[in-house]
């Protein structure tokens, strides 16, 4: 997985994940949305005839953490997630 940053200022962080599709970005931005720090999430795919392997992906927070952090935890959570259902399987 590539990211490429788009913009980055202060609280505010922009980055295009490449590769990715619906199913990431949408779990990505619901384990966001879960973090109490994270004041906006949001992903856009460009329409898939065009370029729909680059999301873009917009994450504002509230100072407490930086949004780089914040897309790193939810990461990290997501991790602990999928390897909490292999080791139930």
């Amino acid at each position: 997985m590539e990211i490429e940053t788009i913009l980055e200022e202060g609280d505010e962080l922009e980055v295009r994940i490449h590769g990715e599709n619906h199913t990431y970005m949408n779990l990505l931005r619901s384990y966001l949305q879960n973090d109490q720090d994270v004041v906006f999430v949001a992903y856009k795919i460009p329409h898939p005839l065009l370029d729909s392997t680059r999301p873009l992906l917009k994450v504002h927070t509230n100072g407490k953490k930086t949004p780089w952090q914040a897309l790193k935890d939810a990461n990290n959570a997501i991790i602990s997630k999928v390897d909490e259902f292999r080791k139930a399987l």
